[in-house]
């Protein structure tokens, strides 16, 4: 065989190959609609919120040396009956899997998530703790005290879990294992304030919208379709495994490109220093609002973590385009383009951001003004939480602002 026959053989292998991919690409394609129709069917409201929530558990978030591809946890934050809850239970029967609840208290320990020793017929015997499933709910997490949160703080990144009984030993964590942690901005007594570890540690921060006249009928008829069946699972689709559902991560990680241009941008969207020097007018603009001068908007440093979540996430969101999940629309495709960044990128600073102290004392005066500048969706999710979380109303309108001043290219 000559060089010519070899190269045309190695071209056909080639196209073969991409062939394969292309097909897998839309095959799990159908395979993720398929969790977005029973999720979003049962959740009323809430597409962009249930969206994020699906990306997440989709995203690796920090592939580790050992292998393990941490999730993309989040916390969910809303007035009660939005749907948190259901969210994490529905998403674990759709993927097949296993779930937990824990209800978080003052009086919880680490072994209350983790798991703990005990003794069964003269042996000691380790008996897995609520973390130990596919989906996890850690309800009202802030109600836990911190050394009671180690656990998790652990298994949001390494996969395992640490217990010490005479000698520390490590239990690894079923795959996937999403956790979810709701907050209820209503609640301001019994808290526990959540260290910037744990908060770098969740992919996403996600808030739940108050439902609108129409969503809650809507509602009442779908309650009442539950117990005539109407919820029961459509038996035409064959569910998915957990298995399936890190294979399904695993080929979006591996097979979504992202080019060195969108990396950089990645980058510039994650140092302090830029987005500082970029919204100098509008840090000119609170002064004039707030009547006093601002040195700076920011303060801190932000890691390597939210370049890497954002990484993971809009890989996501590109190998869902053209799939009818939520709002990825166009054509199908396995790389990453800006507009999938951007689609995320607030989702992923909201919680890392670290606000100058003269600009945290302001939030609550400048957030009324600010709220209205906001997009629709994020006027619609802060219209009943703005003087709740006046902090977040203007971190998110500094975020709206970084994508319009930052450019894609430089």
């Amino acid at each position: 065989m000559g060089p010519a026959s070899r190269g045309g053989e190695a071209h056909r292998a080639e196209e073969r190959g991409a062939a394969e991919i292309r097909e897998r690409h839309l095959h799990y394609q159908r395979r993720i609609a398929t969790i977005w129709r029973k999720v979003a069917g049962v959740i009323v409201g809430q597409e962009a919120a249930v969206f994020r929530g699906l990306v997440g558990s989709l995203s690796v978030f920090q592939p580790n040396v050992g292998g393990f591809p941490a999730n993309g946890h989040c916390t969910f934050i809303g007035l009660p009956g939005t749907g948190k809850s259901t969210m994490a239970s529905v998403l674990a029967r759709a993927i097949g899997g296993t779930f937990s609840r824990i209800q978080c208290t003052a009086d919880l320990l680490p072994r209350d998530f983790t798991g703990s020793f005990v003794e069964k017929e003269g042996s000691l015997v380790f008996e897995r703790g609520p973390l130990f499933a596919n989906v996890v709910l850690c309800d009202e997490y802030n109600r836990a005290p911190e050394k009671a949160r180690s656990g998790v703080l652990q298994a949001k990144i390494e996969g395992f879990v640490s217990v010490t009984f005479g000698e520390e030993r490590a239990f690894p964590l079923p795959r996937p294992n999403i956790i979810f942690m709701t907050l209820n901005p209503m609640e301001v007594s019994g808290l526990y304030q959540i260290g910037d570890a744990d908060r770098d540690r969740s992919l996403f921060q996600i808030f739940f919208a108050p439902l609108r006249p129409e969503e809650r009928i809507r509602l009442l008829e779908r309650a009442e379709g539950f117990l005539d069946g109407e919820a029961a699972e459509d038996g035409a689709e064959e569910p998915l495994t957990p298995g399936e559902f890190e294979e399904i991560r695993s080929f979006i990680w591996t097979e979504v490109a992202a080019s060195r241009l969108l990396k950089e941008y990645l980058v510039r969207l994650t140092e302090v220093e830029q987005l500082e020097a970029r919204l100098a007018p509008v840090r000119r603009q609170l002064e004039d609002l707030a009547g006093v001068p601002l040195s700076a908007l920011f303060s801190g440093y932000l890691a390597e973590r939210p370049a890497l979540g954002l990484l993971g996430a809009s890989k996501v969101v590109a190998f869902l385009r053209g799939s009818g999940v939520g709002p990825a629309d166009g054509i199908p495709r396995l790389w990453v383009a800006p507009s999938d960044v951007r689609e995320i990128y607030p989702d992923v600073m909201n919680h890392r951001i670290r606000l100058s102290e003269e600009l945290e004392v302001l939030c609550p005066k400048l957030a009324p003004h600010l709220l209205e500048k906001l997009s629709e969706e994020d006027r619609r999710s802060f219209s009943s939480l703005a003087a709740l979380l006046p902090r977040e109303v203007v971190v998110r309108y500094l975020l709206q602002e970084v994508l319009y001043r930052v450019p894609d290219l430089e």
